[in-house]
């Protein structure tokens, strides 16, 4: 059985400075799914240095990105640009 467990990180960091890691806010939704398939785990950990067996008794998620939203100011503008799986990027401007 797969875990889903409801994933979502949104705004960026603000340092004391006022400066941002990001242009905007950016909110980021979907899903961390369980990966238990050590078939599947072996490529991941060899990628990183480790031998198939590192990490036994650890949990494994992949994240599955259902949308991407970066909104951000553009003198009076907001705006949005907006990313969902298999589709092209949407662009949106309020005023």
């Amino acid at each position: 059985m797969q875990t889903l467990s409801p994933l979502h990180i949104c705004s960026a960091l603000r340092f004391p400075d006022g400066s941002a890691t990001s242009p905007g806010d950016t909110k980021l939704s979907g899903y961390a799914v369980e990966v238990t398939d050590r078939d599947q785990l072996t490529p991941m950990l060899a990628a990183r240095g480790f031998g198939p067996d590192a990490f036994r008794d650890s949990h494994f998620f992949a994240a599955d990105i259902r949308e991407i939203v970066l909104t951000r100011t553009e003198g009076s503008v907001t705006v949005i640009d907006l990313w969902l799986p298999d589709r092209e990027l949407h662009h949106f401007t309020r005023s």
